[in-house]
């Protein structure tokens, strides 16, 4: 798979995810902030939501962007694996086939 297209599959199989979690999590943390009549724990509270906002925000558009520029260094410093070397996409068409065996075995999972 090119890395280009590594991470855009990446971003849009796991995005939604990291994005929930990161709205989830401001959200609460910003809650608490207003909710609170502790000043301690408002400011805590703030402190969550930023760094939850942040953090979310680094990690669907800084850290794919760094994978992709530092993929070499990566592949020379981790040791003990064996990395993808190009050709093409199959892993998706791998994760199909076993969802529909698994649908095959068991029909409750028919839906």
């Amino acid at each position: 798979m090119i890395r280009r297209d590594a991470i855009k599959y990446a971003l849009d199989s796991g995005g939604h995810s990291i994005l929930t979690s990161a709205l989830i999590l401001t959200s609460a943390g910003y809650s608490l902030k207003f909710i609170s009549s502790i000043e301690g724990v408002a400011s805590l509270g703030e402190l969550i939501g930023r760094g939850a906002a942040l953090s979310g925000i680094l990690v669907l558009v800084l850290l794919p962007q760094l994978l992709y520029l530092f993929d070499g260094v990566i592949q020379k410093t981790t040791l003990k694996t064996k990395f993808f070397k190009g050709g093409t996409a199959v892993g998706r068409v791998i994760i199909e086939e076993e969802s529909a065996n698994h649908h095959d075995q068991d029909p409750s999972l028919l839906s």
